[in-house]
């Protein structure tokens, strides 16, 4: 930060620039790192389909620029050690509050909203249980729709719809709509990121 203030003093670049650059020069690797993790993870998953392969990348990417954007924003208004601790507790509070552990307590669930860890795992919930085959149910499963008795065949379902996971789960909204508020998320925080640079003092 130092450096980047001192050039900036100089009149070497506008801050503009330095943003627009960084910004720039890191879409390769922001890109290239979640193609390979989704390469091997989703079909060693074996998971839904080709489409939804494409489309779950594309969730992913934008999920790491929405992280990689609070990064930014934290960094610049924050100073050591402070920087190491926030980003450490709000990391750990938005995947809890996202979902990716556990369940958050009532009183807690609000933090959902919050967390950019919970719009990527859902639109990525949709994109895998949304108009994908039926899940088939295990002889000694425990799921209360597998132990129902079907009416047709006065047995116990064998199979289930896998837009049941979506109503169990609460999840309504649509892969765009989650995506959407990535890209807010996004937006906002380079926004805020690129304000709190340019009201730093020039030394």
């Amino acid at each position: 930060m130092k450096v980047i203030n001192k050039e900036r003093k100089h009149g070497h670049y506008r801050l503009s620039a330095f943003c627009l650059s960084k910004t720039v020069s890191e879409i390769p690797l922001a890109i290239l790192q979640p193609c390979i993790y989704m390469c091997v993870m989703y079909w060693v998953a074996n998971l839904n389909g080709v489409q939804a392969f494409l489309c779950s990348v594309g969730v992913i990417i934008v999920d790491v620029f929405a992280a990689q954007s609070i990064g930014l924003f934290v960094g610049a208004a924050l100073r050591p050690p402070w920087t190491v601790t926030v980003v450490s507790l709000g990391l750990l509070s938005m995947m809890l509050w996202g979902g990716a552990f556990n369940t958050p307590p009532p009183w807690l669930r609000w933090g959902k909203f919050a967390s950019f860890f919970f719009y990527g795992l859902n639109a990525l919930i949709v994109l895998e249980f949304k108009n994908a085959p039926p899940i088939k149910c295990k002889p000694d499963s425990t799921l209360p729709v597998c132990n129902m008795i079907d009416p047709v065949t006065n047995a116990t379902f064998t199979e289930f719809d896998s837009g049941i996971v979506l109503q169990v789960q609460s999840i309504d909204w649509t892969v765009w709509q989650y995506v959407s508020v990535l890209l807010g998320i996004m937006l906002v925080t380079r926004l805020l990121w690129y304000i709190v640079m340019r009201s730093q003092k020039l030394s």
